[in-house]
C-alpha cells in the first residue's frame, strides 16, 4: 500500500523520464466503473467464501446452515444495492465521460468504504457460523451491524461525490442500525444477522418499489 499510494503521490518518478503529474492523467468513466465493479465483486466473493467454508466444516447443523444461508442472502442484497445505484451513477451506458484522475479519486475512496463494509460483514458471518446461538458478545454485535452500516456510509459518500446529494434512504438505514445496536445484545448472533439483512432489504424495497409503481403515461393520438 505504501509503494502503491506513495509512488502515485510522487508522480511515479522514473530515471530519465522524470515524474508524471497525477492531475494530468485522464481516463474514461467506463474504465473507472469496470475497475470499481471488479474490486467490489471480489469482496462479495470473500463474503460467499466465508459462508461456504463455515458450512463445509459445520456437519450441516441447523444453526450453521441457517447462518450460511443468511450470509449468502446478505451478499445478494448487497450486490443489488450496489448495482442499483452506484453503477448507474458512475458510468451511464449512453455517456462516455472523460475524467481526470484527481476528480475520480474521491469515488475510489468511497468505494473502499463500501468494500470495507462487505469485509466486516464477511467477518461477522465467520464468527456467527461457529456460534449461531447463545449470548452475542458486544464485538459481534458491532461487526454484524457495523458492516452493513459501513457499506451504506460508503454508498452515501459516493452518491454525495457524484451528485452532490445525500441518498436519504441509506442515511436513514445507518441511523436505524446505530439505534437498534444496544437492543441487539438481547438476541442470539444469528438473529442479529437476520435483523441487519432485514434493514438492507427494506432499503432495497424502498428504492425499487416506487419505480415499479410509477404510473405509465399513455398518449392517445387524436
Amino acid at each position: 500500500m505504501a509503494v502503491d499510494l506513495g509512488s502515485a503521490r510522487l508522480g511515479w518518478p522514473t530515471p530519465k523520464l522524470g515524474r508524471t503529474e497525477l492531475a494530468s492523467q485522464i481516463f474514461t468513466g467506463t474504465h473507472l466503473s469496470e475497475r470499481h465493479r471488479e474490486i467490489f465483486i471480489i469482496s462479495l466473493g470473500e463474503l460467499i467464501l466465508s459462508g461456504g467454508i463455515g458450512l463445509a466444516g459445520s456437519g450441516f447443523q441447523a444453526g450453521r446452515v441457517a447462518t450460511s444461508f443468511v450470509g449468502f442472502a446478505g451478499a445478494v442484497v448487497l450486490f443489488q444495492l450496489y448495482f442499483l445505484r452506484v453503477r448507474q451513477l458512475l458510468a451511464p451506458p449512453a455517456v462516455m465521460v472523460v475524467e481526470r484522475v484527481r476528480p475520480g479519486t474521491p469515488t475510489s475512496y468511497s468505494h473502499l468504504v463500501m468494500v470495507a463494509g462487505v469485509l466486516v460483514v464477511s467477518t461477522s458471518v465467520s464468527l456467527v457460523i461457529d456460534q449461531p446461538s447463545g449470548a452475542a458478545p458486544a464485538a459481534w454485535v458491532a461487526a454484524s451491524l457495523g458492516g452493513p452500516a459501513l457499506f451504506l456510509l460508503g454508498s452515501c459518500l459516493f452518491d454525495a461525490v457524484v451528485t452532490g446529494r445525500i441518498l436519504w434512504s441509506r442515511a436513514l438505514g445507518i441511523v436505524v442500525l446505530c439505534v437498534i445496536g444496544p437492543v441487539m445484545v438481547l438476541l442470539p448472533p444469528l438473529a442479529i444477522l437476520v435483523v441487519a439483512n432485514l434493514v438492507l432489504v427494506l432499503i432495497l424495497a424502498w428504492e425499487t418499489l416506487p419505480a415499479h409503481a410509477r404510473p405509465v403515461r399513455v398518449t392517445v393520438p387524436t
